[in-house]
Formats: structure tokens, C-alpha cells, sequence
């Protein structure tokens, strides 16, 4: 979602939502090392060692082609 958000040149938005799931994952749950996959209404998690490692190279993908278009 945030990678979206930074090719339809939502930069605020994309880190508002990083921000977030940084705050959420590190700061309140604890969960350096095994980001879940998804919680439940209880705020239980499950799955807890999926991760989806791919996230970040979406991020990184879409900067890159944001600054693209903009050297363009």
C-alpha cells in the first residue's frame, strides 16, 4: 500500500502508513523479529514468522521509478 501510495506521488501518505506499522510492530508489540502476518480482532496475531520480504523491495522499486519519472 505504501509503495502505491508513492507512485501516485502520496509521499505523506506512505510514510504516515510506515510510520505506523513501524510504531505498531517495534515500539508497542515487541516484534522485532516476527512480524505477523495479520491480527485478529483480539489483537492476537498469527503467523507470527511469515513475513513478507518482498515489501521493502517495493518500496525501494517504487522511489526508484518515482525519481525516474522525474528526471524525465
Amino acid at each position: 500500500m505504501a509503495s502505491l501510495c508513492l507512485l501516485l506521488g502520496r509521499d505523506e501518505d506512505a510514510w504516515e502508513l510506515g510510520e505506523a506499522l513501524h510504531r505498531t510492530l517495534y515500539e508497542e508489540s515487541g516484534l522485532w523479529f516476527r512480524t505477523p502476518e495479520a491480527w485478529t480482532e483480539y489483537r492476537r496475531f498469527r503467523a507470527a514468522v511469515y513475513q513478507r520480504p518482498l515489501a521493502i523491495w517495493s518500496l525501494y522499486t517504487a522511489l526508484r521509478v518515482r525519481d525516474r519519472r522525474a528526471v524525465s
